[in-house]
């Protein structure tokens, strides 16, 4: 690949995109502790559109089959077994989410202690 034809298709595709989440994220986080500004939730609500990434995965992942059409049998093992990790990661990850949801949401307090 040719580092030139990859940064001009990043700049024409989603180099916006990433500026737009970057500087909502440096914007919350710059006026964290002003009261200053008054649209903090509007940056809040900006910061989900970074979900929107994850489409990006998808094209990842099209991109990694075709690669490994050509590769050897035990490198095709062993970034199976690590797509295999990355996805139970993600999973344990987001069952922690919601048993910490569960736990704010509790009207008995909250069971890390106080």
């Amino acid at each position: 690949m040719r580092p030139k034809l990859v940064a001009l298709a990043y700049l024409q595709s989603w180099f916006c995109f990433d500026v737009l989440i970057v500087m909502s994220d440096w914007l919350v986080v710059s006026q964290k502790d002003s009261t200053a500004l008054t649209a903090i939730p509007v940056m809040r609500a900006l910061r989900l559109v970074r979900v929107l990434r994850l489409l990006r995965l998808g094209r990842l992942s099209h991109m990694l089959n075709e690669v490994l059409q050509y590769a050897s049998d035990g490198l095709t093992i062993v970034v199976n077994i690590f797509k295999l990790t990355a996805g139970l990661c993600v999973g344990i990850h987001i069952i922690a989410c919601i048993w910490y949801g569960v736990g704010q949401a509790s009207s008995s307090g909250f069971w890390m202690g106080s």
